[in-house]
C-alpha cells in the first residue's frame, strides 16, 4: 500500500474532525497564527469559529470604541455561537462619560433593536419594558445583562470594575423571586460554576444611586462552585436586603472583599462545603462611621473555627493604603487579640497570612512560627501587610532569627508538611542579601523544601498581573483560550 498516496496535499483535505483537533492544538499555543489561518481559509474559518467563541474577552481603552455591543450584537444573530460561549470576561478601562449619579452609557449603533426588544419580551421578566428602553439608551448594566441572557451554556463570568459598579437589571435576572413569577422565562445558566464581580468600589462613585446590595443577588445561584465579589453592609451579621439566601451546597471556593471579621461566620454559613477562602480587609475612611479602623482578631478567630475541619486554602489580605504606596498616606489600623487557631486546622494546606497578623506586632512577644501553624501545612507565605504600621515592630535580625528557626527546626525534626516557604513584600527584600537567599535556597532544597524571598505579595502580584493583561486586551474583542484569572 502506498502509505504517501493517503498523505493528504493540504489541510484543507484533511477530515474535519482532523482539522477539527488541529484547532484545539492551536488555541493552546499559536493563538496568533489560528485567527490568520481562519482569515485566509473561509472553510477552516467555518470549522474553527464556534471552537474560538468559547473565551471571549471584551475590553477597550479610553477613547476607543467599545466592542461589548459588537459582541452581543453578533450572538444575538447567532444563537448557535452563544451556546459555544463558555467563557466571558469584561473588563473595559474607565468610561469617558462616567458620572456621579448617572448610569454610564456607550453606543450601540449597530444593534438591531427589534430583535433585542424580542429577545427580552420572550424572557417574561417583569422590568422587560424598561430593560429595553436601557439597552436602547446604552446603559452598560442592561445591555451586559442581556448579553449573559443569551448564554445558556456559560460557565465562567468575570466582570471588572467599570461592569460591577451599576448592577441593576442583572441583579434582577437572579433574582429568585423574580424569576419564580408566572410567565418568566429566564435562561436557566445551569452550567454557570465561577463568578467574579469586582465591585468593591461600589460606594465610591455615587452619593444618590446606591447599588451596594445589588451584588447579594448572586448568592441566589445555586450551581456556583467559586464566587468573588465585595459585600459591603454596615450591620452585623451582614443585611441582606432580600433575606438571607440559602446555603449554596456548590460552592467551595469564596473570595470575600469588604467583608468585616464580625460578619464572617454569617458568610461561612452560607457557604458549608467550602474549602478555599481568600479574605480581604479593607477600611474605608470616607465611611469611618460604619465600622472601626481595628481588625478583632478574637472574631476572626471565632469565624476561622467554625471551618477548622473543611478548609484547605486560607488567604488573607489587609488593604491599608488604598494602592498608594506612600506611607503618609496610609489608614491607621489596629489589631485587637492574637491569631492562634490556625494550628489547630485539620486540612489547611496552603496559608498566606501578613506576618503581624499571625505573629503579632512585636517580636518581643511573639511565639515561635512552628506553633501558630497547623502540621498539616504544605504552603506558607507571610506577607509585608501591616508592615508600614507605627505598631509594627519587627527587624530585620528578627525576622531572620524566625525564619531561620522555623527552617532549621524543619530541616532537623520536620514538625511539619512544610514544602514551600515564601517571604513577600518589599519590606523583606533587604533582610538578606542574594547570596544568603541563595545558600538558604539551596539548603532547603536538599530537604525538600522550596524557600524564597519576593519583592511583592502574591496580591500584588494578581493586580499586576491583571493589570498587564488588560493593556494587553484594550480596544480589542477576542475570543481566546488564554487562562483569565478567574475569582
Amino acid at each position: 500500500m502506498d502509505v504517501k498516496a493517503k498523505t493528504p496535499a493540504c489541510l484543507s483535505s484533511c477530515p474535519n474532525e482532523v482539522q477539527l483537533l488541529i484547532v484545539e492544538e492551536l488555541l493552546g499555543y499559536e493563538y496568533a497564527d489560528l485567527c490568520n489561518m481562519i482569515r485566509l481559509n473561509k472553510h477552516f474559518y467555518n470549522i474553527a469559529q464556534p471552537v474560538l467563541f468559547r473565551r471571549i474577552f471584551v475590553g477597550w481603552a479610553p477613547g476607543n470604541s467599545p466592542c461589548l455591543t459588537t459582541v452581543t450584537r453578533t450572538l444575538l444573530e447567532r444563537p448557535d455561537l452563544a451556546k459555544e460561549v463558555k467563557y466571558l470576561r469584561l473588563d473595559g478601562y474607565k468610561f469617558p462619560d462616567r458620572c456621579p449619579d448617572m448610569m454610564p452609557t456607550i453606543s450601540v449603533a449597530g444593534l438591531n433593536m427589534n430583535k433585542v426588544a424580542t429577545f427580552i419580551e420572550e424572557t417574561g421578566a417583569d422590568f422587560a419594558d424598561a430593560w429595553a428602553e436601557a439597552v436602547s439608551d446604552g446603559e452598560v448594566d442592561a445591555l451586559v445583562t442581556l448579553l449573559i441572557a443569551i448564554l445558556p451554556r456559560i460557565r465562567e463570568i468575570w466582570l471588572g470594575p467599570d461592569f460591577s459598579i451599576e448592577i441593576y437589571y442583572l441583579a434582577m435576572m437572579f433574582d429568585p423571586d423574580r424569576r419564580s413569577k408566572p410567565g418568566a422565562n429566564f435562561p436557566a445558566h445551569e452550567r454557570l460554576r465561577a463568578l467574579t464581580v469586582r465591585n468593591d468600589i461600589v460606594d465610591s462613585y455615587h452619593s444618590w444611586l446606591d447599588f451596594t446590595y445589588s451584588a447579594q443577588a448572586f448568592f441566589n445561584i445555586p450551581t456556583l462552585e467559586a464566587l468573588s465579589f465585595a459585600v459591603i453592609s454596615s450591620s452585623t451579621p451582614a443585611f441582606w436586603l432580600k433575606g438571607r439566601p440559602k446555603a449554596l451546597q456548590r460552592l467551595v471556593e469564596l473570595h470575600l472583599h469588604r467583608v468585616r471579621e464580625s460578619q464572617l461566620e454569617d458568610f461561612f454559613r452560607l457557604a458549608p462545603k467550602m474549602e478555599t477562602l481568600r479574605w480581604i480587609w479593607s477600611w474605608n475612611p470616607e465611611h469611618h462611621e460604619e465600622f472601626t479602623n481595628v481588625i478583632d482578631v478574637d472574631m476572626l478567630e471565632s469565624a476561622l473555627e467554625t471551618k477548622s475541619l473543611d478548609l484547605e486554602t486560607l488567604d488573607i489580605v489587609v488593604v491599608d493604603d488604598a494602592g498608594i504606596e506612600d506611607p503618609s498616606k496610609l489608614w491607621q489600623v489596629g489589631m485587637l487579640g492574637e491569631l492562634n487557631v490556625l494550628r489547630d486546622f485539620y486540612v489547611l494546606q496552603q496559608l498566606t497570612v501578613p506576618l503581624p497578623l499571625l505573629m503579632g506586632w512585636s517580636s518581643k512577644s511573639a511565639a515561635w512560627l512552628k506553633d501558630k501553624i497547623p502540621p498539616c501545612l504544605t504552603s506558607l507565605t507571610l506577607t509585608d501587610d501591616l508592615c508600614q504600621q507605627k505598631e509594627y515592630d519587627w527587624s530585620k535580625k528578627s525576622i531572620r532569627s524566625l525564619t531561620n528557626a522555623f527552617l532549621y527546626g524543619e530541616v532537623n525534626v520536620q514538625r511539619t508538611d512544610i514544602q514551600i516557604f515564601t517571604i513577600a513584600g518589599a519590606t523583606f527584600s533587604d533582610v538578606w542579601t542574594d547570596k544568603e537567599i541563595d545558600i538558604l535556597r539551596e539548603g532547603c532544597e536538599r530537604y525538600g523544601i522550596d524557600f524564597d524571598v519576593l519583592d511583592y505579595t502574591p496580591a500584588e502580584y494578581r493586580a499586576e498581573a491583571e493589570a498587564e493583561a488588560r493593556k494587553e486586551r484594550y480596544g480589542s474583542c477576542s475570543c481566546a483560550t488564554q487562562d483569565g484569572d478567574g475569582v
